[in-house]
């Protein structure tokens, strides 16, 4: 990796500038302008630079009537090379390069080779220094994102509010693949990158627009049951009712020219040919009202009740409102004249529940056919999405039920340990009508078919402890730790079979199948014993060539071959949710002049898949092939030992290339030093005149990490981006880094 990572990588400027003013002539304002510049961590990978301005002005227009506007303006742009900007190919391609290729070599010509393999070794592989001589790329984002607000405080009755908010975004994409018709490698292997008809190369823009305006208008009555009505009950209620409107409008231009020259001249008019392959418009309405009631016992305790109805422009056949329901309520029990008695040891003690239900609607046109046109020749013809859309989508449903506790205790009254607060919140959740795409049969000519695929349902729970450790006179110490669990499972497939994931999981074996654990993955399983038997009972070595077989590292391997024994059947070979989570928290201030906080993870038996390192097991270019085994009394680093673990299952040779294995499944359970920071303000030790904050801060971030796993980074999944279902795969994503900073925070 010492090719492919940038070394250096630094961040060299972050710079925020604010100022403010307090209402004291009933208005007030606050402005903030920043810019910050990251390199890539990928050398030659250029870098991101971003600017940001935020004004938040408010006025107080007549009694009781307040106005306030947020303006918010983003500008970044990044120069990242469009093939390391997102994704893991082009990682996977540089670490799938066999290590005696030099990287850096060029040809007669000044030219990088681009695929850098020796059948079969390397076939995967290739040069990333190749991407960057021939491609280059531009991203550019604006945001505008303006809020007004206007809130009446008519009297102590009735509040009444309006907010309105449109967030422009428009990002421009600009990619440039060279012409590679003269690179000696890239002809010789009839190989180029861009994606386009020939290795001449060519450009791609895309111009992506989002337009997303809110509007909330509410209502909230107030109501005291002893002060205004005179009733000798501290009972007071609380009642809200909005409208929310929502209107998103999201645009897709793509352009592209085939074929550049080989000047250095880079436009649409030095290409052959130009197409718009891409020009989308897709609008989404939504809108409804919600309406909440809520009663407080004086401070012992209190419920409130809800509900919340939408409309959708997505709702096609379904065009009633969604209604989602939801509650809550608290009892502080250390509010009783009964506990008198234990408030100086625990002075609060509240037991609360709450129920909640959410939605998510289909996409804008889930509910409609789609048509789509391409070119063919000089005639245009319409397609259907390899995707079938369903008139019958139903709104996908989330209920969640969550019971919890708070309590506080007095330890002491020194100043070392003097309270303890800890909270616990059990949760459990319910999802029906989950949308998802199925497999559709070959007949209907499509791939796959949105329906209300399966239900899940999920539970857990969450710990946290916040300890005074020391109130001195001159050191403030507060510690914090949490300690968490949670588990998924599917619980109905509407369709009665089970759902292969393939999106971005490699070629590792995830499926949702009813009343299996989410992130379940199947696979053949290593012999760890001679007598290993199949399902039916039935053993797969016979007696008669037991003596051909021994134990090598727990493993079964045949004496002849040197090959490891796997399975010829697939079984659920483990789930990678962790057993727990926790984090330790501690933060600690001397005087008023220095701070100090670090905190450490630990996450306790995830597991991951390695297919990063059972891809370089194909090639035989992983650490592990250096590694002496003893086989039969030799003792070597054999090939073939290793090698099987990626191509070998019972009664075949090579049979089973790239099939999921128990032998990448790792324990990936690791402790991380996550984040610290040293903060010391010399305003505070010296007297500086014009400086209020004088204050240097040295931070960092995932300095330390303990693991046994033998991946880049235990922490890391390449599954589909937000996909809640791929899960515990390892293939080829970029580990998170350590970072080092060193900021000034100045005041006047």
């Amino acid at each position: 990796m010492i090719t492919l990572n940038n070394c250096s990588v630094r961040q060299p400027l972050s710079i925020t500038v604010s100022v403010y003013r307090g209402g004291a002539n009933k208005t007030d304002f606050a402005l903030t302008a920043s810019r910050s510049y990251q390199e890539s961590a990928i050398r030659k990978n250029g870098a991101l630079n971003r600017y940001n301005f935020t004004s938040n002005v408010g006025a107080e227009v007549f009694k009781g009537f307040r106005l306030r506007s947020i303006t918010q303006l983003i500008y970044q742009k990044n120069n990242f090379n469009p093939s390391y900007a997102g994704g893991s190919d082009a990682i996977y391609q540089m670490l799938n390069s066999s290590p005696f290729f030099d990287l850096d070599w060029k040809d007669a010509n000044g030219d990088y080779a681009y695929r850098l393999n020796a059948s079969p070794v390397s076939i995967n592989g290739a040069n990333p220094n190749y991407y960057f001589q021939y491609s280059n790329g531009k991203d550019e984002t604006v945001d505008l994102i303006q809020n007004i607000q206007a809130a009446y405080h008519i009297n102590r009755f009735i509040d009444l509010e309006a907010k309105y908010g449109i967030n422009y975004e428009k990002e421009d994409i600009a990619n440039v693949y060279k012409n590679q018709s003269q690179n000696i490698n890239a002809v010789s292997r009839s190989a180029f990158i861009g994606g386009f008809s020939s290795n001449a190369g060519g450009l791609s823009n895309t111009s992506y627009t989002t337009t997303f305006q809110n509007a909330l208008t509410s209502a909230t009555i107030h109501l005291d049951l002893e002060k205004d009505l005179h009733i000798k009950l501290p009972i007071t209620a609380t009642t809200y009712a909005a409208y929310d409107y929502r209107k998103n409008v999201f645009k897709q231009y793509t352009t592209t020219g085939d074929g550049l020259q080989l000047y250095p001249v880079y436009n649409m008019r030095q290409t052959n040919t130009q197409q718009v392959t891409v020009d989308l418009k897709r609008p989404f309405v939504t809108f409804g009202w919600l309406v909440d009631q809520a009663f407080d016992y004086g401070s012992i305790g209190g419920v409130k009740a809800g509900l919340r109805s939408d409309y959708s422009s997505a709702f096609g056949r379904g065009a009633t409102p969604q209604t989602f329901y939801h509650g809550n309520g608290y009892l502080r029990v250390s509010q009783f004249k009964f506990w008198q008695g234990l408030s100086a040891i625990l002075p609060e003690f509240k037991l609360r529940g709450g129920y909640g239900e959410a939605g998510i609607q289909p996409g804008a046109f889930d509910r409609y056919v789609v048509l789509s046109t391409k070119s063919i020749g000089s005639a245009l013809a319409f397609y259907a999405s390899n995707t079938q859309s369903n008139p019958d989508l139903r709104v996908e449903i989330s209920k969640e039920t969550e019971i919890g506790t708070d309590v506080t205790i007095n330890l002491n009254k020194g100043e070392w340990f003097s309270n303890l607060g800890v909270s616990s919140t059990f949760w459990k959740r319910k999802s029906k009508d989950v949308i998802y795409a199925v497999d559709a049969p070959p007949s209907s000519g499509g791939g796959s078919y949105l329906t209300n695929a399966f239900s899940l349902s999920s539970n857990g729970f969450q710990f946290s402890l916040n300890l005074n450790v020391a109130a001195t006179k001159n050191l403030a110490w507060d510690f914090t730790t949490t300690f968490g669990h949670q588990t998924s499972k599917i619980d109905a497939v509407s369709t009665n079979q089970d759902i292969v994931l393939t999106a971005s999981a490699g070629s590792t074996n995830l499926v949702l199948k009813a009343g299996d654990k989410i992130g379940q993955i199947y696979g053949l399983k290593t012999f760890t014993s001679i007598e290993q038997t199949r399902k039916d009972g039935t053993q797969y070595i016979s007696k008669a060539d037991v003596g051909k077989y021994q134990l090598v590292n727990g493993r079964v391997v045949d004496t002849a071959t040197r090959g490891i024994m796997f399975t010829n059947e697939t079984f659920a070979i483990g789930d990678p949710n962790p057993k727990f989570n926790a984090s330790f928290i501690n933060s600690l201030r001397f005087k008023d002049f220095i701070t100090l906080s670090f905190q450490f993870d630990w996450i306790y038996k995830n597991h991951l898949y390695n297919q990063t390192k059972e891809w370089m097991y194909r090639d035989g270019i992983h650490g592990d092939f250096g590694e002496k085994v003893t086989i039969n009394g030799q003792t070597a680093a054999f090939s073939n030992y290793y090698i099987s673990a990626y191509s070998d299952m019972w009664g075949s040779i090579n049979g089973a290339r790239n099939s999921t294995k128990d032998y990448f499944y790792e324990d990936a359970s690791f402790v991380r030093l996550r984040n610290v920071s040293l903060a010391v303000d010399a305003a505070r030790i010296f007297s500086i005149k014009y400086f209020q904050k004088l204050q240097l801060v040295l931070s960092g971030r995932n300095l330390w990490t303990a693991t046994q796993y033998t991946g880049l980074d235990p922490e890391i999944n390449a599954g589909t981006s937000n996909s809640a279902y791929e899960r515990g795969i390892d293939h080829n994503s970029m580990p998170n880094i350590k970072t080092y900073q060193i900021g000034l925070n100045l005041g006047f």
